[in-house]
């Protein structure tokens, strides 16, 4: 495989309340700040220092100098993804044989179309329960005809890190990362849960079977998964 590549790129932004100081509504810093590592405490002081000083610049007369120089906190993807929000995972037969996917984590998102020339969701949930049960990477992959999805786990004590690679079998194999996201167990779990069971209520396993042609529903990967969640 050659060439990894990144779809998205990531913009870090500094803190946003020096510009509060340069004006005097916040006294000026006399020494480091001490941080805990969640940049998301950060935004919410510097979003509630910025709420007191338009309301002390209001009664001083100074509103309109603070209003006009004013911005809004803001984190960088990186930073709110340390967990990410909700995953979701879709998937629906399009037709005989063949299916459409899609996961989103509310940032990053992408979409499959694979083939019954393996068994998709089988192979998704089964990979899902290897690292619930404690495994410390699981993969599998899906065939696109032409290219593969390979999906990627890897266990980080209580989160897992999710990347979707698409390998390009026209062009000597080039694998480009689509998609990536980092979750707690739970989530990543539920996420594939919720996926799977909306498959099951919308088709049935008959229906599932029928179309999806070379491979049942996986009816007992999707009850692993369920009381692997419930025991947690």
């Amino acid at each position: 495989m050659s060439g990894w590549r990144l779809r998205r790129s990531v913009n870090v932004t500094d803190d946003d309340d020096d510009w509060l100081r340069c004006f005097g509504v916040l006294p000026r810093r006399t020494a480091p700040p001490t941080r805990s590592g969640n940049r998301r405490g950060t935004v919410a002081t510097v979003a509630v220092a910025h709420t007191h000083a338009r309301a002390r610049a209001a009664s001083s007369g100074t509103m309109s100098r603070v209003s006009k120089n004013s911005k809004k906190p803001r984190t960088s993807p990186t930073d709110e993804q340390s967990v990410a929000p909700r995953l979701d995972f879709t998937f629906r037969l399009s037709g005989r044989g063949w299916a459409e996917a899609a996961i989103s984590d509310g940032t990053n998102t992408t979409s499959m179309a694979p083939s019954f020339l393996s068994d998709a969701l089988g192979d998704l949930l089964r990979a899902v329960n290897r690292v619930l049960a404690g495994a410390r990477e699981a993969e599998c992959t899906w065939q696109e005809e032409p290219g593969v999805d390979r999906w990627h786990l890897v266990r980080e004590e209580d989160r897992v890190v999710l990347r979707v690679f698409a390998v390009d079998d026209d062009v000597e194999g080039e694998t480009e990362l689509v998609f990536q996201t980092r979750q707690t167990l739970p989530a990543l779990g539920d996420a594939f849960l919720r996926g799977a069971q909306a498959v099951l209520d919308h088709y049935g396993t008959e229906r599932y079977r029928n179309t999806w042609v070379e491979h049942p529903f996986p009816t007992e990967e999707l009850e692993l998964l369920r009381r692997r969640l419930q025991h947690r």
